[in-house]
């Protein structure tokens, strides 16, 4: 029996967090249609009340602040809407006001208030969701006051040793770094490179120092610092810098930062490069090549071809074709693993004749003379694959053939 009480006991203590969970994760009814919601918000002039309430938080009148939220609150002459549509407008608008500007008393009421006005969620009607989120818009003033904190803070600093920029920067939250970031608009070339020199050496023991390092290179216009902050740099921050990068350098500072991703990697890394950089590119001969040539790359093919596809309105065919209309010329005289394939090919049920075929390892590039575009194969894709060689001199006349047709498209 002991046991048995002792098994039920256990049981009830399973059974009863579960319980206790899923009551938490109840999720509240809306109560409020959103379009009468909205019409009934601003059917009351809150314009006086609003100004009433930003000039008592300009002039320091916390006491004045707290006592006009909670009468707003608690005024029953005002339907909900209107009321939490006056209390959210005034959170929103202090995150464009100076850090401070009111208590924190003030602030953790709002952090904390209880929306009332619930309306359904956008994706489960079920579900009813803050219309004016006041705590969320509280967070948001939190976030903003912490940045500026941060960029004052940083301004001051960059008087001084760069590595105590970089040490403050590191203990700083995530808002304050974006302060501390802000403050580089303001330093001077010298400042710039000293910060941007300390950050690279410690970038491989914290990431998050590549903000610092990809901004300062940038409005130093560097593509050296760029190239080590690109080697030695990894996470988010990594993606606004290279995407600055592709509209800030030049074709061939661009270009020499793209390969050393490929070149260097890791994968990720490449494939952010490929997505961000390639595009501007895609004029250079180079380029192309190695875009094609990364369509053999696993890891890296499918970044390659969505590059080349968005260049050229490129679409899928059942599965195992894609059609890639621009960038062909000149592929077999730039791509060393290509040879010389057939004219006459046969895919499944589908036939090609007169038709001009470049092999690589896993793929057919296929050009098409009479319509000019081009058709890339898979061949490991269960597909039977037959194909007839041709000489060398009927394959170069249905190549020039495909090449006219291609120039007369584009002109």
């Amino acid at each position: 029996m002991k046991a048995a009480a002792r098994i039920t006991l256990i049981l009830y203590a399973c059974v009863l967090p579960w319980q206790l969970i899923y009551g938490q994760a109840a999720f509240p009814e809306p109560n409020w249609d959103r379009a009468l919601a909205v019409e009934t918000a601003q059917s009351i002039n809150t314009d006086r009340v609003l100004k009433s309430l930003f000039q008592s938080a300009r002039a320091g009148d916390n006491r004045q602040v707290m006592d006009t939220l909670l009468t707003i609150e608690q005024n029953d002459g005002w339907p909900v809407p209107a009321r939490e549509y006056t209390i959210w407008s005034f959170t929103l608008g202090l995150a464009d006001m100076d850090m401070n500007t009111v208590s924190p008393e003030v602030l953790d009421y709002l952090s904390a208030y209880q929306p009332r006005t619930l309306v359904a969620h956008d994706d489960r009607d079920s579900v009813g969701v803050a219309l004016f989120n006041i705590s969320a818009a509280a967070a948001g003033v939190r976030n903003s006051w912490a940045r500026q904190r941060g960029g004052g803070r940083a301004e001051i600093l960059l008087q001084n040793d760069p590595t105590l920029w970089i040490e403050a920067y590191l203990e700083a939250g995530p808002a304050e770094r974006r302060g501390f970031t802000d403050a580089l608009d303001f330093a001077s070339d010298e400042q710039l490179d000293a910060l941007a020199r300390s950050a690279i050496e410690r970038l491989s023991d914290h990431p998050g120092l590549t903000a610092v390092a990809g901004k300062s290179a940038l409005i130093l216009a560097d593509p050296n610092l760029l190239q080590h902050t690109l080697a030695l740099g990894s996470g988010p921050d990594l993606h606004p810098i290279l995407e600055a990068a592709a509209n800030s350098l030049d074709a061939e500072e661009t270009k020499a930062l793209l390969f050393q991703a490929i070149r260097r990697g890791p994968n990720n890394k490449a494939g952010l490069a490929i997505a961000l950089l390639a595009p501007v590119l895609l004029d250079d001969l180079a380029v192309r090549a190695k875009m094609f040539e990364m369509l053999e790359n696993l890891d890296l093919g499918t970044s390659a071809a969505l590059v080349l596809g968005s260049a050229a309105g490129a679409m899928a065919e059942v599965g195992w074709v894609l059609l890639l209309t621009r960038f062909f010329e000149g592929l077999g005289f730039v791509i060393v693993a290509v040879t010389a394939a057939a004219d006459t090919l046969r895919v499944g049920d589908a036939y090609y004749h007169d038709v001009y075929v470049l092999e690589t390892d896993t793929l057919l590039y296929v050009s098409l003379p009479q319509e000019g575009r081009v058709l890339s194969i898979r061949k490991d894709s269960g597909e039977t694959i037959e194909f007839t060689p041709s000489n060398d001199q009927e394959r170069r006349r249905l190549y020039e053939e495909w090449k006219a047709v291609r120039k007369s498209r584009t002109t």
